[in-house]
């Protein structure tokens, strides 16, 4: 290729790689769960202390277990993190932070490369779109699993294959130290350091698996279990690696479904820029077999397995994936009509999911970053003093536990503290009608928890109307008192509730004709 065309083409892919990133990183702030890391990193920051209960739902059983503590304490610094951001410069500091971190991933990728420029771009454009589309707007503490992985990466890589230099002999240790108390994820990283001196210790059996200086291997070894000591400096020490294992409430989490499944019943067609991805990395190995290391090839089958069944660890197999694709089709035997294909599939795929999220840079002028529907339910519960339990939707818990809490807490949020009361809302949601002590079963369960009013979206995550919302439309004991055609807010018909309901009731049948 000539040398000025190749030029070109390497400035179209940066410009590439930063308008995707920027587009998706203007997203508005929705993310639930965000929210209720801010509060925690707000209360942590004002009670200069781990919560060793629940302060903000009333339906979080006292009894303490393990799990119930790891999900308290285990993103605290994180959680601190966002807090002070958002104290220095509100919601638009957490969109720079945002900017901040993708840098750094970037900037690590780029290190990590391998490879032709142009190609390897490439690569980085579909990983980043695909990274993107499902955590552009995920303000929360995983995120920097997936930073701190690529380092930990760039890290070994350093250890087994250059001369360091005398500040790398601390960095490893103190990376696992912070991403132990930043996210649960840096299980992910004990697990791959313990892989790496494994590895690279069996390489001294044969010749021809090609080990490592014993110098180098003394180093990794020594830096290795340095970072697995350090990241046990931790709230939840050893016992995080268990705590971290998906179970419960995480089934109904779609982070944790399978990449297929993922695609057949959601549509998610991000899944192809990971299959596509996958099978570039099959097609590698399998075409160098005899030429590939050991280390590398236990790496991209264990992240390979995880990613596959459970979307939440795409991310750490695309990290570790790409500098080995973009070695491996570098060869020049294949490089030119590789570099063609890949180019293309970065092109199309920056067009194609990208597209929409041009209208996010009108976010720039107005400075809005939060979801018009949430801030309105929090204005007015509290404008309205609303008392009493709340029952809430799930997808509601950790903005009604930014905006309300600890004054008024919330039946359930994304934290997932108890199973049972996730059982309960699922019923209460589809208004399930079987006869419980003589009343139907949302009915009942509702009175068990002696809730006031009820706070839920018109609409549940498929688009169907919330089978709670229609009922409660027709049910004497419950009336609207507000509606703005995202959500809806009920109070139980009580005698106490008299004021609220006489000043703000909203006709049964206007929200009849407005709910198709």
């Amino acid at each position: 290729m000539d040398n000025r065309l190749y030029k070109f083409i390497k400035i179209i892919l940066i410009v590439i790689i930063l308008l995707v990133s920027s587009l998706h990183l203007l997203r508005s702030i929705g993310d639930p769960d965000f929210f209720w890391h801010l509060k925690t990193g707000e209360w942590i920051w004002q009670n200069k202390a781990l919560p060793l209960e629940d302060p903000f739902s009333f339906t979080t059983p006292r009894i303490y277990s393990r799990s119930q503590h790891f999900i308290l304490t285990s993103y605290w610094l994180s959680q601190i993190i966002y807090y002070l951001i958002y104290l220095v410069n509100g919601f638009q500091g957490i969109v720079l932070l945002r900017f901040f971190i993708t840098g750094i991933l970037i900037y690590t990728m780029l290190e990590r490369k391998h490879g032709d420029d142009v190609l390897y771009m490439c690569l980085l454009i579909i990983f980043l779109t695909q990274l993107l589309e499902i955590y552009g707007s995920n303000d929360r503490p995983q995120v920097f699993s997936y930073i701190f992985f690529a380092v930990l990466l760039f890290l070994l890589e350093r250890q087994v294959k250059e001369k360091l230099l005398p500040t790398d002999y601390w960095l490893l240790p103190l990376l696992m130290l912070f991403w132990a108390n930043m996210h649960g994820g840096h299980t992910v990283g004990q697990v791959t350091i313990i892989l790496y001196i494994l590895m690279e210790g069996m390489k001294f059996l044969h010749p021809s698996l090609r080990p490592v200086e014993k110098k180098a291997y003394k180093r990794l070894l020594i830096a290795g279990v340095s970072g697995i000591v350090f990241s046990l400096v931790n709230p939840n020490t050893y016992h995080a690696l268990s705590m971290s294992i998906p179970g419960g409430m995480t089934a109904f989490n779609s982070e944790y479904q399978s990449s297929v499944k993922s695609f057949m019943e959601f549509n998610n067609y991000n899944m192809l820029l990971y299959w596509f991805i996958l099978l570039l990395t099959i097609i590698g190995l399998i075409i160098n077999f005899k030429r590939m290391d050991i280390t590398e090839v236990a790496l991209l089958a264990g992240t390979g397995y995880f990613s596959f069944t459970t979307m939440r660890f795409i991310p750490f197999f695309m990290i570790a994936a790409l500098p080995v694709i973009g070695r491996l089709f570098s060869e020049k035997a294949i490089l030119k009509w590789c570099r063609i294909l890949i180019l293309l599939a970065a092109i199309y795929t920056a067009l194609f999911f990208t597209w929409d999220e041009r209208f996010n840079i009108r976010k720039l002028a107005s400075g809005k970053w939060l979801y018009g529907s949430s801030e309105n339910i929090g204005d007015f519960i509290i404008k309205n003093d609303l008392k009493g339990n709340m029952y809430n939707h799930y997808g509601y818990g950790g903005y009604l536990i930014w905006r309300l809490a600890p004054e008024r807490k919330v039946f359930i949020d994304g934290r997932g503290l108890d199973e049972h009361i996730f059982e309960h809302s699922q019923i209460i949601n589809n208004a399930v009608s079987v006869k419980v002590a003589g009343l139907p079963a949302w009915k009942s369960i509702l009175n068990a928890y002696n809730i006031n009013y009820i706070v839920i979206p018109v609409y549940d995550p498929s688009g169907e109307i919330l089978r709670l919302a229609s009922t409660l439309v027709w049910d004497k004991d419950w009336i609207p008192i507000f509606f703005d055609f995202y959500s809806i807010i009920f109070i139980k018909n009580l005698p106490e509730n008299y004021y609220i309901i006489k000043t703000q009731a909203i006709p049964k049948y206007y929200l009849i004709a407005n709910i198709p």
